[in-house]
């Protein structure tokens, strides 16, 4: 957690899989969320988070929170 609406998240393995078209990923923008990649990961940055959002990821075959 980098601040109350932003989040750096880093890639636990190495690979391909988040490629697109062959190109890897790219930075883009939407009404409630910015994504910046660099290198091996990527910073979140949320809009609009309200306090009964949730944020979750999977981490082997659990999903867990990000406590923000």
């Amino acid at each position: 957690v980098d601040s109350a609406n932003a989040l750096t998240v880093s890639f636990n393995q190495p690979g391909n899989w988040w490629w697109r078209s062959g190109i890897g990923a790219s930075d883009y923008e939407k009404d409630k969320i910015a994504v910046d990649f660099e290198g091996s990961q990527y910073h979140l940055r949320f809009k609009e988070l309200k306090p009964d959002h949730a944020i979750i990821y999977q981490q082997g075959k659990y999903w867990k929170e990000v406590e923000m």
